[in-house]
């Protein structure tokens, strides 16, 4: 069974993303998200990412990326006002 991250990245990487740009979207670092795809295809018993779609359940997971960086608010460490431009 998958754990919620895997299922989040393998839906991702099975959508054609990279592990960069999922890195990127999720704020983790690529060798994180490398180490759960492994997981995850281990988990499935397969060997490629092209086998991924096949062998994800509609529960798995969106395929779709989300965009948490809507909802991050940068302030300024010192006085704690917002920053502009994020």
């Amino acid at each position: 069974r998958l754990s919620p991250r895997e299922r989040e990245i393998a839906a991702l990487a099975a959508a054609g993303h990279t592990n960069r740009d999922i890195a990127s979207r999720l704020f983790l670092s690529s060798r994180t998200v490398k180490y759960h795809l492994a997981n995850a295809m281990r988990k499935l018993d397969i060997n490629s990412r092209r086998q991924l779609p096949a062998a994800l359940t509609p529960e798995s997971g969106p395929a779709t990326m989300p965009d948490r960086r809507a909802d991050h608010t940068c302030r300024c460490a010192r006085c704690g006002r917002e920053l502009a431009g994020n």
